[in-house]
């Protein structure tokens, strides 16, 4: 085994080092053909192709005002010139940092929100691709040991769509054994559980089959009929329940109350009859 295949140990106290962990994790579980702590990769149809953009955007702010500073610490280190001589470069210097810098914090907290994953697929054609982002949140509650999903699903070419957003949430125990190791194959497991129920697969452009939905799931209803019949199946469950124990207890009403008559009621005590004889 290699370095890369030891298990992965965090403390169970730390939330965030939890959730950086799996966060971690997803990418290379929705875009990699090999897996580093040697688990089964999903079929070549299901992986997505990770997108850069948005990370490659904050790179591009980031960098771009440290080139700036730079160019402001040359001019007064290396070049030893006066502040009077640089002092409007200098300004100009200071107010592009604190815009770029300005833009990059907007950037992270507006537009990104806690991406951890963005890609797509070849799917529904030659030209349909099936586009996926995933962001992480961090617990609501100081001490709420929750990981928290947020997905999109969506279109790009091909026949339009309509896209699809959930929301997530498991656990972290779920996901890490009692002696503080990650188990990937947990994590893994319930992203296989999800992420294809969610995402309505069909028949990719490859004619490979992806993972079917769960029980019940008939593509003619699609799954807005799906999530209306497991609400009306698990209300009739329900009344269905009531009523069998409204039954039950009528039925030890009726015998309490039988009991309770009998034993109310005094017994006839007759004389003995005297034999013929």
């Amino acid at each position: 085994m290699s370095s890369s295949d030891k298990p992965v140990k965090v403390s169970l106290y730390n939330t965030t080092e939890l959730k950086t962990t799996l966060d971690d994790h997803l990418p290379l579980y929705l875009s990699s053909s090999t897996l580093p702590t040697g688990s089964t990769a999903l079929p070549k149809t299901q992986r997505f192709t990770p997108s850069h953009t948005l990370t490659n955007i904050r790179l591009v702010l980031g960098y771009s005002a440290v080139l700036i500073a730079l160019y402001a610490f040359y001019q007064d280190w290396y070049l030893k010139l006066e502040f009077q001589a640089i002092k409007g470069t200098t300004f100009a210097a200071v107010c592009a940092y604190f815009i770029l810098n300005s833009a990059l914090t907007g950037w992270i907290w507006l537009v990104e929100r806690g991406c951890i994953f963005q890609g797509s697929r070849v799917e529904g054609g030659k030209w349909g691709r099936r586009t996926l982002t995933v962001r992480s949140h961090a617990p609501s509650k100081k001490f709420e040991p929750v990981y928290k999903l947020e997905v999109s699903v969506g279109w790009s070419g091909g026949k339009p769509r309509e896209g699809r957003k959930a929301e997530l949430q498991a656990p972290f125990t779920r996901f890490f054994t009692v002696d503080s190791y990650f188990a990937p194959a947990a994590f893994e497991a319930w992203l296989q559980e999800q992420l294809p129920w969610l995402m309505n697969e069909g028949i990719g452009a490859s004619g490979a089959t992806p993972g079917k939905g769960p029980k019940g799931y008939n593509s003619s209803i699609g799954w807005d009929g799906y999530a209306r019949g497991v609400r009306s199946s698990e209300s009739e469950d329900a009344e269905e329940t009531i009523a069998v124990e409204t039954q039950s207890s009528r039925q030890d009403a009726s015998i309490a109350a039988s009991s309770s008559t009998d034993a109310s009621t005094p017994r006839k005590r007759g004389r003995p009859k005297k034999n013929a004889s």
